[in-house]
């Protein structure tokens, strides 16, 4: 027999006592085998009569052939009757094994049958989950529409999900096995704890399902909710002496008059997903406003997939000021939507369903595009270099070889890489910072500029900073512009910014500048390149010409 097949967990489990293989993934939870006094005693009555008298006969026998040789009292047969004796034995003891056998296989049927019952609280017929021994996805369905239609709705009915969490970390670390053995202990742990409350099944991957038929407030459902955290708090041992841990989120449903188990399951399911986004919390209960807004999202998320095919997107550009010089040679590259019913989507709303939906590497390739063809066409128009700056995403800047696809860019629209300038956030530094620093490094050989955005907003500000030589530009973030011009900390703080970034030769622009005494504070403390609404707000390029040709003309410039 080979190791998966004895190991906890495995798809199929072979029986020495029956020779049959039968299908099992817990096989933890069937009972230890009975030892030879316990089968003894289990078996029926004819068999242990039959093996007596075989054994009498051949003793019989024995007896007859030892005293007809020392006393020749009594005629024998000789060997031809020993081995008559014999053959009966022989025949009697291989139906009695027969038997035995027979009869094991009928008792494992039964213990299966009625390990069927306890787990499922039904017949012998409900379809068990093979990896927690829990009933299925169509047997939980099915118990919902149950439950419906016998509904008191005094007491509605109520579904609580629980996403068992940290298997995968299990799985990835001892493989397979050890995280399908994790899920079935768990699936034991939650059976023995809310049995009694509920009916309990494995709705799909890591979420175990409870339907109570009654619920007579709020407070019931939490209290199995907390049941089940406590379920997951406890460490599980696995066979191979492994103690790990797993976590939990829940997300709980009461049912209403007219629902039908369909509803009943989303709306439970949506709950799950409010309780997976809430940091701060692990139950959630169904609300109905969250849910309206997750099904809103889906649909800004397929508009979102047809946008750049029906030519919905545009690219507007906002100047960063050289406010010494008095020129805009600098452009950052922001993408804006215009829906056909929605009208204007704010950026905020539709590039974070992007992020999440991975369409964010086809918007950002395109605005590189748009973006790098208009740095082109201002160059030629201005007669200077005239550099764009683009926003990119983590998944952009870690997913593949960026460098490499913006080389084939810049040498399809024929734009010098010095003239592209790469934004990052700088939450991006709190991820594997190895491959960031690889990717970053990779875009500077390439000649690229690099800028963090958003500086000085999360942990990585000073921590990270010493690994970013190769970026040439911090963006220093609206929070500490707001307060510059009252003499407050943030003057402070700005003032260190612009210290700490000259002795490590890198430049400082200031975001969000919405007043001429903010843009005054920021000039005295020496940030001479300014971004915002009080030099100009972002547009579209026609709206930029007057920037790229010529010098800034404060009267004419400033649009509030």
């Amino acid at each position: 027999m080979s190791s998966a097949q004895t190991h906890t967990g495995a798809t199929y489990n072979a029986d020495l006592s029956t020779g049959f293989e039968l299908e099992s993934e817990d096989a933890e939870s069937w009972p230890e085998p009975a030892g030879l006094a316990e089968r003894c005693s289990a078996l029926p009555r004819w068999v242990v009569v039959a093996n007596c008298v075989a054994v009498s006969v051949l003793i019989w026998w024995l007896a007859l052939n030892l005293s007809g040789e020392t006393s020749n009292r009594f005629p024998v047969g000789g060997v031809a009757d020993f081995a008559l004796a014999s053959l009966l034995l022989a025949v009697t003891v291989l139906a009695s094994l027969l038997a035995i056998r027979l009869h094991s296989v009928g008792s494992l049927t039964a213990d299966r049958g009625g390990h069927r019952n306890r787990v499922s609280g039904t017949d012998a017929h409900t379809p068990v989950d093979p990896r927690t021994g829990l009933a299925t996805r169509q047997h939980v369905e099915q118990r919902v529409v149950e439950t419906l239609d016998a509904a008191d709705w005094d007491t509605p009915p109520a579904v609580l999900l629980c996403e068992v969490r940290r298997l995968g970390a299990i799985r990835d670390s001892l493989g397979y096995l050890a995280g399908d053995e994790a899920l079935q202990l768990v699936g034991r742990r939650v059976e023995s704890a809310v049995a009694e409350k509920g009916f309990i099944g494995r709705l799909e991957a890591s979420v175990l399902a409870v339907v109570l038929e009654r619920c007579r407030s709020d407070r019931d459902a939490k209290l199995v909710a907390q049941t089940l955290l406590d379920c997951l708090a406890e460490p599980l041992t696995l066979s191979s002496g492994h103690v790990v841990s797993v976590s939990g989120v829940i997300g709980y449903v009461s049912g209403a008059e007219g629902e039908d188990a369909g509803q009943l399951l989303s709306n439970a399911r949506s709950a799950l997903g409010e309780a997976g986004r809430n940091a701060r919390r692990s139950i959630a209960a169904f609300d109905p406003s969250a849910k309206a807004a997750a099904v809103a999202r889906i649909e800004l998320e397929q508009d979102l997939r047809g946008a750049l095919e029906r030519q919905e997107l545009d690219v507007h550009y906002q100047p960063v000021i050289d406010v010494v010089r008095g020129v805009a040679d600098r452009f950052e590259a922001l993408v804006r939507w215009h829906h056909p019913k929605r009208g204007m989507v704010h950026p905020a709303e539709f590039l974070s369903v992007a992020a999440e939906s991975e369409l964010m590497l086809d918007i950002g390739e395109f605005v590189l595009l748009q973006a790098g063809r208009q740095a082109v066409q201002w160059s030629v128009l201005s007669n200077k270099p005239v550099v764009v700056s683009v926003n990119i995403g983590r998944e952009q800047l870690v997913g593949g070889n960026l460098a490499q696809g913006l080389a084939v860019i810049l040498d399809q629209i024929g734009l010098p890489p010095s003239q592209l300038e790469i934004e990052f956030a700088e939450r991006v530094l709190e991820g594997d910072l190895d491959e960031t620093l690889l990717s970053l490094q990779q875009l500077n050989m390439a000649g690229v500029k690099l800028a963090v955005d958003d500086f000085g907003t999360s942990q990585a500000s000073l921590v990270r900073l010493q690994s970013l030589s190769m970026v040439s530009t911090l963006k220093m973030d609206r929070v500490f512009v707001e307060g510059v011009d009252s003499g407050s900390i943030d003057r402070r703080i700005v003032e260190a910014i612009v210290h700490l970034a000259d002795s490590i030769g890198m430049a400082v622009v200031a975001e969000g500048v919405e007043t001429a005494a903010q843009a005054s504070a920021l000039g005295e403390l020496g940030v001479r390149l300014q971004q915002g609404f009080y030099h100009r707000r972002p547009g579209p390029a026609e709206d930029m010409a007057d920037l790229v040709s010529g010098v800034i003309d404060r009267s004419d410039s400033v649009t509030r």
